[in-house]
């Protein structure tokens, strides 16, 4: 038997030896398992890791957010409580005229909502609760907040114009 008659790379010279395949093998699985220890202990870190410094950081972004519109909702509840800030209000949002044709009918809904209405706190209430929603999209924004009392404001704005308040 010759040297090319053999099929024994041990043999031949040629090829990988046996135990260089065992320390490739043994590198490759220690390395598997290093990266899927890693993994794990990343994941347990993650899953430890305290959810308040996140919770705090998205809700200061929706309250950044949502802020102006806040305001305006503030500033309409404080010119409502009269006649004159009022009709100081419907001049300021033509964009009520879709809904509420003229002055004096606005000035008659709003003196119905009087009673209904009490001065919104500066701050902006926690958006964790059920008293304040709003929805944000292409055709513009809806705020509504309940207040202690139980009144719903609502009020809509398209192309940042206010378009729609309601107080019930």
């Amino acid at each position: 038997m010759t040297e090319a008659d053999t099929d024994d790379p041990q043999q031949t010279g040629s090829g990988p030896s046996i135990s260089r395949l065992w320390l490739v093998s043994g590198l490759a699985l220690g390395l598997l398992v290093c990266v899927v220890a890693g993994m794990c202990a990343l994941r347990k870190k993650a899953a430890a890791a305290d959810p308040e410094p996140l919770k705090h950081k998205v809700e200061s972004m929706v309250k950044d957010l949502i802020r102006d519109h806040w305001n305006d909702m503030r500033k309409a509840v404080t010119q409502l409580k009269t006649d004159d800030g009022a009709r100081a209000f419907f001049a300021e949002n033509p964009g009520l005229a879709t809904r509420v044709p003229t002055e004096s009918t606005f000035v008659e809904m709003s003196r119905s909502w009087r009673p209904l209405l009490e001065p919104l706190p500066e701050a902006l209430p926690s958006i964790e609760g059920h008293n304040l929603t709003y929805v944000k999209n292409a055709e513009g924004a809806e705020m509504s907040y309940r207040t202690p009392k139980g009144t719903r404001i609502f009020m809509k704005w398209a192309e940042n114009k206010l378009v729609e308040m309601r107080v019930y």
